[in-house]
């Protein structure tokens, strides 16, 4: 009459995904516990897991150094009960906490259950492109609560990245173009947008368009042209339209 003897697992382990700052990323896993009993243990056992994770969180470095990214594993929900190794918490408590829950073997000796987690990593961090990732963060399965005997420990593990990127911030405005036929010299006219860039945030550049049609050519080709006094915005960063 010990006790059941249980292992406990996290998927997925790693927790992968790629990271932008305009908005949470969340990740939904699950900690599987597998448990037998002996024939004369509880059919009820009570168990709890911990995860060795501080109430504000934690966070991961960059590997090449010179940055990190904050995160959170919830127990409740996304954004609700964050997931530590102390106190004894029911599934539906938002505080935070370790899991304590009561399973039920009924007739059986061998029981599987998933208690699910939640990864997040709150939007509106500016950090540097890159490969982040944590130490394994260590996982406890208790008897009854936070103070019962071991029964095992596991980890779960993160992986995340940022990648080189560039997204509108200002849509660019309509480009006009009033083209005579056969003409000699090139028009050219502007417009004006937003990029960010790599969560480097850029105010405004300048694209600037040019069309040449030539009785030689099947279509107008488009490519930048040299920056006009007339608009003070830094001219874009690029060698196609």
């Amino acid at each position: 009459m010990g006790g059941p003897a249980c292992s406990i697992s996290a998927a997925p382990s790693p927790v992968k995904g790629i990271y932008v700052f305009w908005s949470n990323l969340d990740i939904a896993g699950s900690f599987t516990v597998t448990c037998t009993r002996g024939r004369f243990d509880s059919r009820t056992p009570r168990i709890w897991i911990g995860v060795d994770q501080p109430t504000g969180g934690q966070s991961m470095p960059r590997d090449i150094g010179g940055s990190t990214l904050n995160y959170f594993i919830y127990r409740r929900n996304f954004g609700n009960g964050v997931w530590t190794s102390s106190g004894n918490e029911s599934a539906t408590s938002n505080a935070a906490g370790g899991l304590r829950v009561q399973l039920n073997f009924r007739n059986a000796t061998a029981l599987t259950s998933s208690f699910n987690f939640y990864f997040r990593m709150p939007r509106l961090q500016f950090k540097a492109a890159g490969v982040y990732f944590d130490a394994p963060l260590a996982v406890t399965l208790r008897s009854n609560n936070a103070n019962g005997a071991l029964l095992n420990t596991g980890s779960v593990t993160t992986l995340i990245s940022i990648q080189d990127n560039c997204r509108f911030s200002t849509d660019p405005a309509p480009v006009a173009v009033n083209y005579p036929a056969f003409a000699t010299a090139p028009v050219v006219r502007t417009s004006t947008f937003g990029l960010v860039c790599t969560q480097t945030p850029i105010t405004r550049c300048r694209w600037i368009s040019r069309t040449a049609w030539s009785p030689t050519s099947a279509s107008p080709t488009w490519r930048p042209s040299a920056p006009r006094a007339r608009s003070s915005a830094p001219p874009c960063n690029r060698t196609t339209p």
